[in-house]
């Protein structure tokens, strides 16, 4: 079974260290005596990680749709002023 320390369960779940130590002490989650968390415990008691990775792509293929937009009304921007230049 894999074990995650407290910064590793905080990170991978995108919950606050105090929300973790809440839910120690109140008996939601358990803590191994070396002070790791159980992967299976942590995704019971917060639910799955959230695939970050995923979300990286999807944001990075909006942002290449939007900077093809901008780069051709730019190219037409760049046009209309070399034509204004030429007369």
């Amino acid at each position: 079974m894999a074990k995650l320390s407290l910064s590793e369960v905080s990170k991978k779940f995108h919950v606050d260290r105090s929300t973790i130590y809440r839910a120690v002490r109140n008996g939601r989650l358990s803590r191994s005596s070396d002070g790791q968390f159980d992967l299976a415990e942590v995704i019971r008691c917060f639910g799955e990680p959230e695939q970050t990775s995923q979300k990286i792509k999807s944001s990075k293929q909006e942002g290449d749709e939007s900077t093809k937009k901008l780069i051709a009304h730019l190219e037409n921007e760049v046009k209309k002023y070399q034509e204004r230049e030429e007369r």
